[in-house]
């Protein structure tokens, strides 16, 4: 059922409706509601807002073995892009679609608000092939004929958007919310002792597999931040060669502000 929010009183008010999940923050001269679900926002009367969106994240790799000398921890997913508009005159009804992460290697839908914005998801087939927003980690690296630990893993920064060429900010002003960081990598375990872990995630990017925190599996990216997912861990013959899967990207959001 759609949920009605009256700000503000008769005649000089505003007046929106949503049908998805949401909240909202400010008063009727200066406020925000953020969309944390797909549904339809609905203006009924004509104002004047800004519009922040940002896509879904990537899932992460999974963990693999090349050539049977190397085992990789999976990398981290890219998180979705960040979008901005700035006084957009709105009036009516718009779709919101937020959609859910899928697969590493799939690209998914972007997240918008009717033709106002378009933000994309983020997508890899490979660490080197990487669109979005904040890019994902490298997973950990060992070398079964050398027996050295080539690389650890590492984690996303979740800051500068070096995919986008623009910060992740909301609204791209550093003084607000940061989103969509980058998954971080996934770690290796080579022996019954031995392991590089993954790293947790930050701003909202998916920890890589932890072998010393027993989480094998990347984690999910944070649902509404557009944070890409972490990278699987691999187990090297103990009990018996494994690659976990990379965890999903997380959801994206709409943020529409007005008295700015």
């Amino acid at each position: 059922m759609s949920s009605l929010l009256r700000l503000g009183v008769l005649g000089v008010g505003i007046n929106v409706t949503y049908s998805g999940s949401y909240a909202v923050f400010g008063t009727k001269n200066q406020g925000r509601i953020e969309l944390y679900s797909s549904g339809t926002l609905t203006f009924l009367k004509s104002m004047t807002v800004d519009i922040f969106a940002v896509g879904t994240g990537a899932a992460g790799q999974s963990a693999y073995a090349q050539n049977t000398y190397n085992d990789f921890g999976g990398h981290g997913g890219p998180s979705g892009q960040t979008e901005t508009v700035k006084g957009v005159v709105v009036n009516g009804s718009y779709s919101a679609v937020i959609p859910n992460s899928v697969g590493y290697g799939v690209r998914n839908n972007p997240t918008t608000l009717g033709s106002l914005i378009s933000a994309s998801a983020g997508y890899a087939s490979n660490f080197d092939n990487q669109e979005g927003g904040d890019a994902g980690a490298l997973g950990a690296n060992y070398d079964r004929s050398s027996e050295v630990l080539v690389r650890n893993a590492a984690y996303g920064d979740g800051v500068y958007g070096e995919l986008q060429g623009h910060n992740m900010y909301s609204f791209g002003e550093t003084n607000n919310t940061i989103y969509g960081g980058g998954g971080s990598g996934g770690g290796v375990r080579w022996n019954s002792g031995n392991w590089a872990s993954g790293v947790y995630g930050y701003i909202g990017g998916g920890y890589g597999g932890l072998y010393s925190s027993g989480f094998y599996a990347g984690g999910n990216g944070h649902i509404n931040t557009g944070g890409g997912g972490g990278g699987g861990a691999y187990e090297y013959n103990y009990p018996a060669d494994t690659g976990h899967p990379g965890g999903l990207g997380g959801t994206g959001i709409i943020i529409v502000r007005w008295g700015y």
